[in-house]
């Protein structure tokens, strides 16, 4: 039996901008079991983003729960939902949102719940990004920052996180990582 680790009930979403509304989302229930793969597919301004931003609790639903390990992440103060997600979910920005005065390898060690020293040098060796652990943002180009996204948001093992073999496999990272092994658990 595959455990729940995501369940969202009736997400809907409004934006009320000088009195007109838009609803961006409307009636949007998913459940996610651990070991599932779920691609969140749409065209441009289908609510993608504020979905996902929703189910990770970076924005609140106008109606609806978000349930992650059983936990309603709406009842959550927004520290405890700070916490949980740093715990919980691997999050990669569409814009990487690295931070530019810090190093790839600081970067990635930012959210580090414990240190793994090995699992941090097991990403950058398949992520290939190893030999610009020393650089900062501004110095990589797009694929490098996305590689360094990606290991920030596995760095703690977390539960809900991007498929980096399927991301791999659809050549999103590009040849630098094709067929690469990958740690265990990514």
């Amino acid at each position: 039996m595959k455990l729940e680790v995501l369940r969202a009930e009736n997400i809907s979403k409004i934006y009320c901008q000088n009195a007109v509304s838009l609803q961006a989302l409307r009636g949007v229930s998913v459940t996610i079991q651990k070991g599932e793969f779920v691609a969140v597919l749409g065209r441009s301004g289908s609510g993608k983003s504020t979905l996902l931003n929703i189910l990770a609790g970076l924005d609140k639903p106008s109606k609806g729960k978000v349930c992650i390990d059983g936990t309603d992440i709406f009842h959550l103060s927004e520290e405890k939902r700070t916490l949980l997600r740093r715990e919980k979910i691997g999050f990669v920005f569409q814009a990487y949102e690295l931070l530019h005065s810090l190093t790839v390898i600081e970067n990635i060690r930012l959210p580090e719940l414990t240190k793994d020293a090995q699992y941090v040098e097991e990403l950058l060796d398949a992520l290939k990004i190893r030999q610009y652990e020393k650089s900062y943002p501004d110095q990589l180009s797009g694929g490098e920052q996305q590689r360094t996204a990606i290991a920030r948001a596995l760095v703690n093992h977390p539960p809900i996180s991007p498929d980096v073999s399927a991301i791999t496999f659809k050549g999103m990272l590009g040849e630098a990582t094709k067929g690469n092994h990958f740690p265990e658990g990514i």
